[in-house]
């Protein structure tokens, strides 16, 4: 199975939302899992193939090119994603986006629980970054 595809209109965090605001470090499409890199304090696509770039600061809450700011949403009980999934579907990182399908994930890429969906299109969002697969 693929990515989960976002519509980027329906990406919508809750009124419970834990935002951030930070820079982006290169050009960022909102609902892309993100990282910080710390060497440039900016927000940047997560990859999970590095232990520098693969621990999840959130997910991109707008459209953004480099050196701009942004919005990043780090927790969130009732995140809409603006993509498909039901009630009690576990959603992953991958290395270009989120998907539904753990098989989706490559051996050697670090695992990272995003959430788990409460209703149609919506997740708690609250990551755990496990082990190396």
């Amino acid at each position: 199975m693929a990515n989960i595809t976002i519509t980027a209109a329906n990406f919508i965090p809750s009124a419970n939302a834990t935002i951030i605001q930070g820079t982006a470090g290169a050009t960022l499409t909102r609902g892309t899992p993100v990282y910080l890199d710390t060497a440039s304090n900016t927000y940047k696509a997560l990859v999970l193939t590095a232990t520098t770039t693969d621990t999840l600061a959130g997910l991109a809450c707008e459209d953004a090119a480099s050196g701009q700011p942004i919005l990043i949403v780090s927790r969130d009980p009732a995140l809409a994603i603006g993509g498909t999934c039901a009630s009690g579907d576990t959603i992953w990182c991958s290395n270009t986006g989120i998907t539904l399908t753990f098989a989706d994930l490559i051996a050697t890429w670090r695992i990272i629980v995003v959430g788990v969906a409460t209703a149609s299109g919506v997740i708690n969002f609250d990551p755990c970054r496990g082990g190396v697969k």
